[in-house]
């Protein structure tokens, strides 16, 4: 089974207005409200793909509680950890030609006793293959949260896959994981290297021999790099869609985990990733099928960097 664990999720309210203005007075002409946080999202996409995952969510009171019956309704296995904290309220403003506003908030304080409290709870969960550490820390868990959880991992023999940024990137992938998965900026905050595939591959081999099995760098509609035992591997998605999908790259680590659990390696695993997230685009958030991913990833170009 894999655990996803969201130590900062949001409510997410969606609110589609004509035009987006500034310094007037937008009428949202509908709403939807939705869990969000990334590893509810690769919990949700693993469901779809028919792989077993549950999200472990961090977060209490009544807004907590109604992202968990959201959660639920939309098929997502959720264990609440009520640590005391409420549970922010992100809001995307979308515009209906596709352009669109998105405001994230901190989220409340919480004390580093929270880590904690999450590792009770996954203690309780003895079939754990991989444990994915997705999104941002809130404010006051401390910048080594994530850190704790991988070396908890490492020493159950449970591989752990991070996906955030800033120092809590910085420090989560110091202890090594065993899948790293970030977009160009955070990559580049991490390591020192140029922004060809070149120079971007070189130094995604020098991070695996650091000691990271799996080495993802995502560029949004201008593809990815994967590097594992296999190689350095550049793809691009086979489709474009027209509109900008919330969770697309949550989708891709979704991808990747459950092509990984199915033995791919190298291309196959960079194209099923690929596949994942730009069926999850496509479809503009709606759900994706698996059939849908395996088309996609037979029409996926990969090609084998130097």
């Amino acid at each position: 089974m894999i655990a996803t664990v969201t130590l900062n999720p949001a409510l997410d309210l969606f609110l589609g207005t004509e035009q987006l203005a500034f310094d007037a007075v937008l009428r949202a002409s509908h709403e939807r409200r939705a869990a969000g946080g990334k590893g509810i999202n690769v919990t949700r996409v693993l469901g779809q793909l028919g792989c077993a995952s549950r999200a472990y969510v961090l977060g209490g009171g009544g807004i907590a509680q109604e992202l968990k019956n959201l959660a639920e309704a939309d098929g997502i296995d959720v264990e609440l950890i009520d640590s005391g904290h409420g549970v922010r309220i992100n809001v995307h403003i979308e515009e209906q030609n596709g352009r669109h506003l998105k405001v994230n908030m901190a989220g409340e304080a919480v004390g580093a006793a929270a880590v904690g409290a999450v590792i009770a709870a996954l203690e309780k969960q003895e079939d754990v293959s991989t444990l994915v550490l997705a999104g941002s820390l809130p404010p006051g868990v401390g910048l080594h949260a994530y850190s704790r959880l991988i070396t908890w991992a490492k020493e159950r023999g449970v591989d752990a896959a991070l996906d955030t940024s800033g120092p809590a990137l910085a420090a989560g992938a110091a202890v090594k994981p065993a899948i790293l998965k970030v977009n160009r900026r955070e990559f580049a905050d991490l390591v020192d290297c140029g922004a060809d595939e070149e120079a971007l591959a070189a130094a995604m081999c020098g991070v695996r021999e650091d000691g990271i099995g799996i080495v993802c760098v995502t560029h949004s509609e201008n593809g990815a790099l994967l590097a594992d035992a296999t190689g350095v591997w550049s793809a691009r998605a086979p489709e474009r869609s027209s509109r900008r999908a919330v969770g697309a790259g949550d989708s891709f680590l979704a991808g990747l985990l459950d092509a990984r659990r199915s033995g791919k390696t190298g291309a196959a695993l960079l194209a099923w990733a690929i596949a994942t997230g730009t069926a999850w685009a496509l479809a503009e958030g709606r759900g994706i099928k698996r059939a849908t991913v395996e088309d996609l990833a037979g029409r996926c170009a990969v090609s084998q960097l130097s």
